[in-house]
């Protein structure tokens, strides 16, 4: 992971914006260097950040990642945590009761803290580099 401009990432795979820097504020961001070469071994299930960037709303702080699967990025991730199934297309889902997540290409975008709308607002303007 490497430090980004958080206002104004690079134009790589997983790197985040917003389309309302207005009502969100980027503060800081980190972006996956590099993909991993192999595959790593895992058990089950299992999701690579690939970028997360901090977002404020006011004094409200937010944090959104890109999910991927770590074998295959260009695979659809699996289901997140507290999921039951694959929701319908652009549809919010929360997956408890501080995680929001919707599907962004292959991979997921979550956003924990704030409350529900608040997730859903930004998730709502945030786009991703496929």
């Amino acid at each position: 992971m490497r430090k980004v401009d958080a206002a104004d990432p690079p134009d790589r795979p997983c790197a985040l914006r917003t389309d309302r820097p207005d009502r969100f504020r980027a503060v800081s961001a980190t972006l996956l260097s590099r993909f991993p070469s192999e595959p790593p071994r895992v058990a089950g299930p299992a999701l690579l950040s690939c970028s997360t960037t901090v977002f404020y709303r006011g004094q409200r702080r937010l944090r959104a990642a890109v999910l991927v699967d770590p074998a295959d990025p260009a695979k659809p991730a699996p289901l997140l945590p507290g999921m039951a199934a694959e929701p319908a297309r652009g549809a919010v889902v929360s997956t408890g009761e501080l995680v929001s997540a919707r599907r962004a290409g292959p991979g997921w975008i979550a956003v924990f803290g704030g409350n529900a709308a608040q997730r859903e607002a930004l998730l709502r303007s945030l786009r991703t580099t496929p």
